[in-house]
């Protein structure tokens, strides 16, 4: 016999699950993992989804009279509840069979079946260690560094973003070697969690599910050995730790380059725009400083293109290639209307920071020509 659950609003279910899209998209190992887990019951509602990797719950805003759960494929079933009016949807569950109603329109579901679902275990953090961010300051930690984590496979450690609660500072690093991205906050309170490696592929659910709300919003964060887990008071989110030794970035970071230039960073930032426009794969950009102008040239296959910019510098004339992807990558992070670079009398690394954002430092390996 068929049992009628009560209706409730569109919009307080295609939400939660939209969020949780990429987690079900994202190379499923088993078929059943493109499905979501909705619960729903008198005490509250809530809707599950993992790929073994990283796991998400999110509360609903619904409660029903009764018990019902159900597993349903995420994509098609999100697709079916957007095309629906925004008014209230009514759901009939008949064993293995899902009707959804609004008012002329009725979508009916085959639903897997539940027992294949796996279980998710959380982490056995220690709470006492657990920390407490705001969802700004998270967001800027992630946004500011990920895009220097790396992309391939050699190194997996290097795949991930280095967070690391010590004292009241917080500090957020990533690199793939040849380049890193080093950005660094203070706390309120004492806190101290032993820094944890999050994947760079759970960082965009990150930001999708537990930093969708506010700014002020707290996320709470605590670490096992082998996951980390970020909960807000709506959503918990759960990822693999990628084990292994992140490189050691304070001993990265040059204390020697005395050769100080400052740049607008707009003014750099066109110039790269326009030189790269002429780039095919992997042309460095070649950067010369004279005075107080530097020249910004790109040779390729096409042709060359040049674009000079003011500076304040007084030291010697410098040359130096880059990868122009890294400089532009930097260039688009930094917050600030001025750069400041600090280059070496010698071969080795180049810092760039914004000229009053002290807390955010990127490095940059030139290329050997």
């Amino acid at each position: 016999m068929a049992n009628t659950f009560y209706s409730f609003e569109k919009n307080k279910l295609l939400k939660p699950i939209s969020q949780l899209i990429g987690i079900t998209g994202s190379k499923a190992s088993m078929p059943v993992l493109s499905n979501v887990l909705l619960e729903f019951s008198p005490e509250g509602s809530r809707v599950t989804a993992t790929n073994l990797e990283t796991s998400a719950v999110i509360t609903l805003d619904v409660t029903m009279p009764e018990y019902l759960k159900f597993l349903v494929h995420a994509r098609k079933f999100t697709e079916m509840i957007r095309e629906l009016d925004n008014d209230n949807i009514e759901f009939t569950m008949d064993g293995q069979v899902l009707d959804v109603r609004q008012k002329q329109t009725k979508y009916t579901i085959a639903l897997q079946d539940i027992g294949d679902y796996p279980e998710i275990p959380r982490p056995a953090t220690d709470k006492t260690k657990e920390v407490r961010v705001r969802t700004d300051v998270l967001k800027a930690a992630f946004d500011r560094t990920e895009f220097a984590a790396a992309r391939d496979e050699t190194r997996l450690i290097l795949n991930g973003i280095f967070l690391s609660f010590a004292g009241k500072q917080f500090v957020s690093v990533a690199t793939d070697g040849f380049r890193m991205a080093c950005y660094g906050q203070s706390t309120e309170a004492e806190v101290d969690l032993p820094g944890v490696v999050v994947p760079r592929s759970a960082v965009g659910e990150i930001r999708n599910i537990i930093l969708a709300g506010t700014a002020e919003d707290i996320v709470m964060i605590s670490a096992s050995e082998t996951g980390v887990v970020f909960e807000t008071s709506r959503a918990t989110l759960i990822c693999r730790q990628i084990e292994g030794e992140f490189p050691d970035y304070k001993g990265v970071i040059p204390t020697g380059n005395e050769r100080i230039i400052t740049v607008n960073r707009d003014l750099l930032l066109k110039a790269v725009r326009k030189v790269a426009s002429i780039s095919e794969r992997n042309d460095p950009v070649q950067i010369t400083v004279a005075g107080e102008t530097m020249d910004v040239l790109l040779e390729s296959g096409i042709g060359r293109a040049r674009e000079s910019v003011p500076v304040a510098y007084s030291g010697p004339e410098l040359n130096v290639n880059m990868n122009i992807k890294y400089l532009f990558d930097v260039l688009q992070k930094i917050p600030d209307d001025n750069v400041i670079i600090e280059a070496p009398a010698g071969y080795g690394a180049y810092v760039l920071k914004g000229l009053n954002a002290t807390d955010y430092v990127n490095i940059i390996m030139p290329i050997k020509t």
